[in-house]
């Protein structure tokens, strides 16, 4: 599509085009009224027939259809500049009305943007020839409004150079809002996706890529916990049970970690391993926190207490200076020591303390 405006913004266009009819529609009689009684016929018949075509936009147009109103005002503006140029002049100031079309060209559902383009090129062209024409060549019959012995062009010139350049104001402080709309929108579509990005979507923790980019900012630390937890005989939940309830395993697990290490760094590491990173804990107390959880999943019954779980964790307590660059060593750490918890019985912590790196 070529349209530059989404689905809410050519709803507000429709609704500030019918109300510019309307708005349009009023002063055209009046000015045709006017121009009547002063015995400027040709001029008044003009700002008849742009009321009427107004009206009839408005009558007819029983869909909402942006274009029709759109290509309706165009034409008037297009109509009243040459018409009013022609029988007033340059200085009459009705060439004004082409300028707020031009800001307006992109107002409009259209197949292809080519067409705004045009719509613009064909405003500037009018308002071009009309000067060549009015200005350089002198064609037309360049008749002053005079009332009363007081030629009033100069009020007209004033009038519409008014209305054209609030116009415009109003083009551009509409698209200031929809550009500050679209800012706002974008960043926080960003958000989102870098939420979406950060996130397990089936447990709600952070993933492996997260979880190692908040390791990364980690600075000025000498004392931190590492614990990695591996749910024991998870593939047979998933042949024995069906994978809905390995999935209520991991959630329910994702939750007691959250629950138990609220205040810390908690991830799925990938299948079914979690990984905890703490700063507060000494090895008696980052023991007790980690067994505390096991005991805990250890009495979830799950599927509609069709079955127990367990879990296995490895953890380690480094009294050094943390660095990043050793972090793969952490990891192999911890996973040695999940690896004897595995092979000798599961279901139990094994933590260590390390006082400097291997």
């Amino acid at each position: 599509m070529g349209t530059f405006l989404n689905k809410q913004d050519l709803e507000m266009a429709l609704k500030i085009g019918k109300a510019i009819c309307v708005l349009f529609c009023v002063p055209h009689i009046i000015l045709g009224i006017i121009l009547w009684h002063y015995s400027f016929v040709i001029p008044a018949m003009v700002s008849y027939f742009i009321s009427a075509m107004y009206i009839i936009v408005l009558k007819a147009v029983r869909k909402d259809n942006i274009n029709v109103i759109a290509f309706a005002i165009h034409t008037a503006c297009i109509l009243y500049a040459c018409s009013m140029n022609f029988y007033f002049g340059w200085d009459f100031g009705a060439e004004y009305f082409l300028l707020p079309c031009i800001a307006f060209c992109y107002v409009g559902d259209y197949k292809s943007s080519k067409i705004v383009y045009l719509i613009a090129f064909i405003q500037t062209f009018v308002f071009e020839l009309l000067y060549y024409l009015i200005e350089v060549k002198n064609i037309g019959f360049n008749y002053n409004f005079v009332v009363n012995g007081k030629n009033l062009d100069e009020i007209f010139y004033i009038g519409h150079s008014f209305i054209a350049t609030s116009i415009i104001f109003l083009a551009m402080y509409l698209l200031r809002i929809r550009l500050t709309i679209s800012i706002k929108d974008k960043e926080e579509t960003n958000l989102v996706l870098e939420y979406n990005a950060s996130i397990d979507s089936l447990t709600a923790l952070l993933n492996r890529r997260a979880f190692i980019e908040k390791i990364k900012k980690q600075k000025d630390i000498n004392n931190f916990c590492f614990a990695i937890m591996d749910i024991d005989f998870f593939k047979k939940i998933n042949d024995n049970y069906g994978h809905n309830a390995g999935d209520e395993v991991l959630k329910v697990c994702a939750t007691l970690l959250n629950k138990n290490f609220s205040d810390d760094i908690v991830c799925r590491w990938g299948g079914e391993e979690f990984i905890v990173f703490s700063t507060r804990f000494d090895k008696e107390n980052f023991y007790e926190k980690c067994d505390n959880f096991r005991k805990e999943f250890a009495k979830y019954p799950f599927y509609q207490g069709q079955f127990l779980s367990s879990v296995s964790i490895g953890a380690a307590v480094f009294k050094l200076v943390f660095n990043y660059n050793d972090f793969d060593k952490y990891i192999q750490l911890i996973d040695n020591n999940l690896y004897y918890v595995k092979n000798n019985g599961k279901n139990s912590v094994l933590i260590k303390e390390y006082e400097y790196q291997n």
